[in-house]
């Protein structure tokens, strides 16, 4: 077999994994698809902080981002953070919710905000109905997190009430 073979092979077997969708991790773990916040059951992607969140996994995995036992902490972290925002940092808008929570120096916030008010079907800067839309405001974040929500209403809803 000559050079140009054996690359050939390396790539099309390179090509395998990533039409597949696995992901190598540090860890040497192969992983199908599985994002990082939802692989941490963090799907808000909450980085590492001072706060002593209910639900923290004993193991913390990730040096960037918390670790959660089961995805519903992730998910309570979630709606806590954002309640915080609204209750204590006046954020009322997508607008100012989502400059805090993803930054323009570590993000396309500008994408992120059209993405989350077009799913909540609001403009950028309406007031949100805090209350009301905290779940459809979660989802539209996890789903820019992480590529996908796969989390029912119910689930979302059923995280929101352990807070």
């Amino acid at each position: 077999m000559n050079t140009r073979e054996i690359l050939l092979i390396g790539l099309l077997a390179t090509l395998a994994f990533w039409k597949r969708g696995e992901i190598v991790t540090t860890a040497g773990k192969i992983t199908r698809g599985i994002s990082r916040g939802l692989r941490n059951n963090n799907p808000g992607n909450i980085r590492h902080s001072s706060a002593a969140w209910m639900g923290k996994a004993v193991a913390q995995t990730d040096d960037e981002f918390v670790t959660f036992s089961e995805a519903a902490y992730g998910l309570r972290a979630l709606g806590v953070t954002l309640r915080t925002y609204f209750n204590k940092h006046k954020l009322r808008t997508v607008r100012g919710i989502i400059n805090r929570w993803a930054p323009p120096n570590e993000n396309n916030t500008v994408v992120y905000i059209n993405n989350v008010a077009k799913a909540l079907q609001v403009e950028p800067d309406s007031p949100l109905d805090f209350n009301r839309q905290l779940p459809s405001l979660m989802a539209a974040i996890i789903k820019h997190e992480n590529g996908s929500q796969p989390y029912s209403m119910n689930t979302i809803r059923q995280a929101i009430a352990m807070m």
